[in-house]
């Protein structure tokens, strides 16, 4: 076996010797003789070895065959759910709700006339691809619009109208309108918000809103307005304007007004009897009825200027709509007067006060008109004029030192022929005259309704021939006005009765009465105003001790209450109209009394009230009333000649 190895390694290196380079060769030899041990070398792989070398490459490629393999699978896992999440989130966002997908619109005209109709459409889709729920939609009325109707109708909260839907499913629209009269000043613009709010069916607990918007301009209604004064006026001049305004719509126009912005130094002059009717003083309007197409309605406008010669005041005008309260201007218009010397003045006073002077019935009034030159050169013959307008003055009353009064004109005219002082007056000088007069008693008032907020208007005038008129102008009287404003009275009355019930409060006990026993009677009180409308009515009834209120009553009007520890009854009434009590029937309250007389009062009689007073304001004059009654009512005037107590 031995030798068999030998001769294999021999074999060997005659094998690989031809390998061996001859320097390579010498080396061995070298290092043989110093005596180290050359290692062997690696012997030349055998068969089996190149068997085993290919077992091993076949062995990595199947690890790496089962590794790409598991990669493969893990990475296909993976786009697997990358895929699956990618699907679910562009499912999601198809089945959320946004903006886009909320279809709502407002469509109407984009420009309309004040006082026209005008329809707004509101219009909402489901553009998304899931139901929604709790679908409500709103519609801010906008100002100016009064909604006449609506389809179907809404609901109406606040300035608000309201619908509300329920579910509106994917792909589905649904619409409603508003119709109604629109009001705005000229160029104005007026918006018109729809809001919806929803909840998808997927998102139950979530609420989406969108909101929706429509602007409309207003043009000015067809409405024609003008004012016509006179050009000059001297201070303290009357002066009549003359507003006309006229509809230029095909159809009729309702809800007008005219408002009247005098310049400072302008003084309306209200209580003219030329002064157009129902012109509301604190807002400064007249409201004008419903006016056809084509149709002229006019209102007169009396005022007074002061200032500076050669000064100017305007008069403002303006015609607009009245909406809701509210005011939508449409055409403003303005009459200039300039105020030109006088050579006269004139000047009234009553009471020795100016006006507006408040004054009772039956009051006597006293006079006195002054006149003034004030040029720079003396005016000869001069003539003074007062008229007297309004039903409450009594011409009956009238003293005239001098002058005359003429009950056709109703007119007073003071000329030289009685008031030498009028002959002449010299520059700088003034003169006066007196007279007096007074208010008629309330018997002689008339109770008509329109006979209500009555007034004494004194127009006087004063001229002379010596007067220059400019050329072109025409001749002008100075005048000044004088108003006096006729206040109410409280009419007041008490009295009592046996009532045999027919009021409904039965009344019982002996008559006369008797020491010692109960009897009941009704005591009536009757309130009324003279004239105007009185606010705020109070009566204080005190009922002497030994009278007992029972706690029965019959208002026709007010409420009653009673202090038991004062024995004060109060009767409380918001307000008498004027004339009742004279045109119409009298406010009235019964209440029952009771009385238990005592052996001190054996044959007396017993008095039911110590007393009266009645307090209100009159609404016309803003002024306070108090009436106050003296004679109270008995047992002796509740049933004469059974009244004392026995």
């Amino acid at each position: 076996m031995a030798d068999d190895d030998s001769q294999l390694e021999r074999l060997q290196r005659e094998l690989y010797k031809r390998e061996e380079s001859d320097e390579l060769t010498q080396r061995s030899e070298d290092v043989a003789q110093l005596g180290l041990r050359r290692e062997k070398l690696p012997e030349a792989p055998s068969a089996a070895a190149e068997l085993s070398f290919a077992d091993k490459r076949d062995a990595a490629r199947k690890k790496r065959k089962r590794f790409l393999l598991t990669a493969g699978v893990i990475g296909g896992l993976v786009l697997l759910v990358a895929a699956g999440v990618a699907a679910t989130i562009w499912y999601r966002v198809r089945q959320n709700v946004t903006a886009e997908q909320i279809g709502l619109t407002v469509t109407g005209p984009s420009e309309v006339q004040a006082g026209n109709e005008i329809t707004y459409t509101v219009s909402y889709t489901n553009k998304s691809r899931v139901d929604w729920e709790n679908v409500e939609l709103s519609f801010e009325v906008p100002p100016g619009l009064t909604v006449t109707k609506t389809e179907p109708d809404l609901p109406a909260s606040g300035k608000f109208l309201r619908r509300t839907v329920g579910t509106l499913k994917s792909g589905e629209s649904q619409s409603f309108s508003i119709t109604g009269r629109l009001l705005g000043a000229e160029n104005a613009t007026v918006i018109g918000t729809a809001t919806i709010q929803l909840s998808p069916e997927n998102f139950p607990s979530g609420r989406f809103e969108h909101t929706a918007l429509l602007s409309t301009t207003i043009t000015a209604a067809p409405v024609d307005l003008a004012v016509v004064a006179a050009g000059r006026a001297a201070v303290g001049e009357r002066v009549v304007a003359t507003i006309t305004v006229t509809n230029k719509s095909p159809a009729a126009m309702e809800g007008l007004y005219l408002k009247l912005n005098p310049a400072v130094g302008m003084e309306l002059a209200t209580e003219d009897p030329e002064f157009s009717p129902e012109y509301y003083i604190d807002e400064g309007v007249w409201l004008l009825p419903r006016v056809s197409s084509l149709e002229t309605v006019q209102r007169t406008v009396v005022l007074f200027v002061e200032g500076q010669p050669n000064e100017q005041r305007t008069l403002e005008v303006e015609a607009g709509l009245l909406a809701n309260g509210e005011r939508f201007a449409q055409q403003k218009t303005g009459a200039v007067v300039t105020i030109s010397s006088a050579a006269l003045a004139i000047d009234q006073t009553y009471q020795n006060a100016k006006t507006p002077l408040v004054v009772h019935a039956d009051e006597h009034i006293q006079g006195t008109i002054k006149y003034t030159n004030s040029g720079t050169s003396g005016l000869k013959n001069l003539v003074v004029k007062a008229q007297v307008v309004g039903d409450s003055f009594d011409p009956a009353a009238l003293k005239l030192p001098a002058g005359a009064y003429d009950p056709s004109t109703r007119t007073i005219t003071w000329t030289s022929a009685t008031v030498p002082q009028l002959a002449l007056l010299l520059p700088q000088q003034s003169g006066e005259i007196k007279y007096e007069f007074s208010i008629k008693p309330v018997d002689q008032l008339p109770a008509t309704p329109s006979s209500k907020n009555s007034t004494v208007v004194i127009t006087a005038l004063v001229d002379s021939p010596d007067i220059v008129v400019p050329v072109g102008e025409v001749r002008k009287t100075v005048q000044d006005q004088y108003v006096m404003s006729v206040a109410s009275d409280i009419t007041a009355a008490a009295d009592a009765f046996y009532d045999d019930g027919r009021l409904g409060i039965k009344s019982s006990g002996p008559i006369p009465p008797k020491v010692g026993e109960e009897t009941t009677y009704s005591v009536r009180l009757r309130l009324g105003s003279t004239l105007n409308d009185v606010g705020d009515v109070h009566v204080s009834a005190v009922l002497p001790d030994g009278v007992r209120y029972t706690g029965k009553n019959i208002a026709t009007v007010g409420t009653v209450a009673f202090e038991e520890r004062t024995g004060e009854l109060t009767w409380s009434i918001p307000q008498l109209a004027g004339l009742q009590g004279r045109a119409t029937p009298a406010a009235d309250l019964y209440f029952q009394v009771a009385i238990r007389p005592g052996e001190n009062q054996r044959g007396q009689t017993i008095p039911f009230l110590n007393k009266l007073v009645v307090t209100g304001t009159d609404l016309f004059v803003d002024e306070q009333l108090k009436t106050e009654l003296t004679a109270f009512p008995t047992t002796d005037t509740a049933v004469p000649g059974s009244g004392h107590v026995e």
